[in-house]
């Protein structure tokens, strides 16, 4: 459509007139979006505000939440190879599997038979099933650990045994000793009268007979206690069979050097799943169990105090103390 002519009033300077069209053509173009908008929607973002927010959950846990799969299975005399395969299938887990080999004679045999019925159980709890009924001959036992990057290692623990770490843990509290007061104090009433008529204070009325002194045990032989009973409870052949193997303790701390399905057995993971529902329908009782979104981040979110103006003072949302 041809533009409609442009009249200019005697007197009018050409920056007014410039100024004019710039507003006649900033109206225009907020009509038009205007108008998009109610057509198409809303309008699109910079490329910079589009991208999507990412959560990346640590690789360990995401291995470890799809090993909670449930599974429901009939296996008579399948191979174990076989057996795993499926549990991988039905998981999408990254499973790490030790077989034996030309260099590895310690490792899983891969047509060793396996009859196993299981209904509706996890699958990691059907992993650990499989890994008894697959030991050795000569009872050698079979586990599982996670690696830093996020895969299960499935095999015996002699060869679980060559991967180890070193943690350090902070066990003063358990050094710690309480004193027991096992006696009732007692109370003199006499005395007590006797104060109450002098009108001052004077020796309390309770007579204490727990002012004998504690016989302590040195810090590092309490120490050594918990380290024995650490031996004796948590994974007891490790510490005899694997010589890389070591507990020490120093400065109030326990350091640990061993494989990861030790350090488990102490303090188990921090990311394993934590939250659990449990509900009950016609008689039934269902759990449901999802991980935990304190192993989440978000890529490109961060805090960042910011300050206002409220009744003529500066408020910061930053912590007590910061600045506005």
């Amino acid at each position: 459509m041809p533009a409609a002519p442009t009249t200019t009033r005697p007197g009018t300077s050409r920056t007014a007139l410039a100024s004019t069209r710039l507003g006649t053509s900033l109206i225009a173009a907020v009509a038009g979006v205007a108008a998009a908008t109610a057509v198409l929607g809303p309008v699109a973002m910079p490329a910079l505000a589009q991208r999507a927010v990412r959560v990346q959950p640590r690789p360990e846990a995401v291995t470890i939440a799809r090993m909670t799969t449930p599974i429901t299975a009939d296996f008579r005399d399948q191979r174990l190879e076989d057996v795993l395969e499926y549990l991988v299938q039905q998981t999408e887990a990254d499973l790490e599997i030790l077989w034996e080999s030309d260099r590895a004679t310690s490792g899983l045999d891969p047509d060793m038979l396996i009859t196993l019925k299981v209904e509706n159980l996890a699958a990691l709890t059907v992993l650990e099933r499989v890994l008894d009924m697959a030991q050795g001959e000569f009872g050698g036992l079979n586990n599982w650990q996670m690696t830093s990057w996020g895969a299960m290692q499935v095999g015996p623990t002699e060869r679980l045994n060559n991967f180890v770490r070193t943690e350090i843990y902070d066990i003063n509290d358990l050094l710690l000793t309480l004193p027991e007061y096992d006696e009732v104090p007692e109370l003199e009433l006499d005395q007590a009268l006797q104060s109450g008529q002098g009108g001052g204070g004077g020796q309390s009325p309770f007579q204490n007979n727990n002012d004998q002194d504690l016989e302590e045990l040195p810090i590092e032989e309490r120490a050594r206690e918990i380290i024995d009973l650490v031996e004796e409870f948590v994974e007891p052949e490790h510490w005899v069979e694997n010589p890389r193997a070591s507990i020490k303790y120093f400065r109030g701390n326990m350091i640990v050097r061993a494989p990861d399905y030790v350090h488990r057995g102490l303090v188990g993971y921090s990311y394993w799943p934590a939250r659990r529902v449990t509900r009950v329908v016609e008689g039934r009782r269902y759990v449901t169990m999802s991980v935990d979104t304190g192993i989440s981040t978000i890529d490109g979110i961060g805090t960042q105090p910011v300050s206002a103006v409220v009744g003529g003072s500066i408020i910061s949302s930053g912590p007590p103390g910061g600045g506005g």
